[in-house]
């Protein structure tokens, strides 16, 4: 978390910033994308750098994510909406429920986003793999949640902005 009172940037943040904010590996559900919403809390920014993804199939995939301002609803079939962060294949790790399993996409060029909320897209040409929620929306009630972040629950998708 870059400290916007000292006029800190995504490059001259100290390491000792980074966080991880880890949902459920429990997966048990597929589809081919995601979306999400995210809240930066706060006065201080967040740098995205990059975001773990459990492949449903081991091997070359093709991989892309997506952001913007607010939430996904209302923008789910709404491509020109979103702002492309990256697109490009990645080597998947073998498909399972362990840490082990995921896959870390490096953002080509970091986010960084103030206070307020975000929504993310994902998908995995193969499929990706998570874990069912309790209800979309709600905010994820496992220990990944952080001071200067909430993560909610989205929505599985069946293609790239296929509602």
């Amino acid at each position: 978390v870059c400290e916007s009172s000292s006029s800190e940037t995504s490059s001259s943040c100290p390491q000792d910033c980074a966080f991880e904010l880890i949902t459920t590996i429990s997966g048990g559900v597929s589809s081919y994308a995601n979306m999400f919403d995210i809240n930066v809390k706060g006065s201080d920014n967040v740098v995205i750098d990059q975001i773990d993804i459990n492949c449903k199939v081991a091997g070359t995939n093709n991989v892309e994510i997506h952001y913007r301002p607010g939430t996904y609803q209302g923008f789910e079939t709404n491509a020109a909406a979103w702002v492309q962060l990256f697109n490009s294949a990645v080597d998947c790790e073998s498909p399972g429920e362990s840490t082990d399993s995921f896959t870390s996409v490096v953002l080509p060029v970091p986010v960084e986003i103030s206070a307020g909320s975000y929504a993310f897209f994902v998908w995995v040409e193969q499929g990706i793999v998570y874990t069912r929620g309790i209800e979309e929306g709600l905010l994820y009630p496992g220990p990944g949640n952080h001071p200067h972040l909430d993560f909610f629950e989205g929505i599985g998708m069946s293609d790239k902005f296929s509602g």
